[in-house]
């Protein structure tokens, strides 16, 4: 996976993260997908592409980075999420005691351990502690129930991770305005092959 490819990619798993939470919260799913999981428990991972794998995992992703990039996004929603986790990840990369401190967590968590429930542990003690507050809109009360609240900050935790990805990659906002046929066209083609 090249360098346009990884940035691709990791913004097209933002996407994914960010559409997710919206299922989540308006009751259209009631958990994010294992691949989403298993990336965040990945830190240690400094090969992006095995991180992706198996790339159709994350074809739905491509599919809405491709529809956000292209304007065909139907969810403003998702497009808001979307903005705020990358600009989460850039308040991450900023506080080197928070990076510390989600890395001891993630590192502590023992594989049985990891799932939904401790994901969003971790995100309520060291994420959403920065700014942008990401606040997620859901279907009546279903956001106060614990388990539907646990797997939306945990797919906000992943969507943080992919973010990070992004901008390790290369990745910068202004490219996603100044350079998005070039975004797009890399995204039309890992969904092809």
């Amino acid at each position: 996976m090249n360098r346009a490819q990884s940035q691709a990619m990791s913004f097209a798993a933002v996407c994914e993260a960010a559409a997710i939470a919206e299922q989540i919260a308006e009751a259209r799913r009631d958990r994010p997908p294992a691949h989403l999981l298993g990336a965040v428990f990945s830190q240690e991972e400094s090969d992006v592409e095995a991180i992706f794998q198996p790339r159709t995992a994350f074809l739905a992703g491509l599919e809405h980075g491709a529809s956000l990039l292209s304007g065909d996004l139907k969810s403003a929603n998702v497009a808001r999420y979307t903005v705020q986790l990358l600009k989460l990840a850039g308040s991450l990369q900023k506080n080197a005691e928070t990076i510390a401190r989600l890395r001891q967590l993630l590192d502590t968590t023992p594989a049985h351990q990891q799932d939904s429930h401790r994901a969003a542990e971790i995100y309520t003690e060291t994420l959403s502690r920065l700014s942008p507050t990401i606040v997620v809109h859901g279907t009546g009360t279903r956001l106060q129930q614990p388990g539907v609240a646990d797997a939306i900050r945990a797919t906000l935790l992943a969507g943080v991770r992919f973010a990070v990805l992004w901008q390790q990659s290369g990745g910068r906002q202004w490219q996603l305005l100044l350079q998005r046929k070039r975004v797009l066209k890399t995204i039309n083609d890992m969904r092809m092959h």
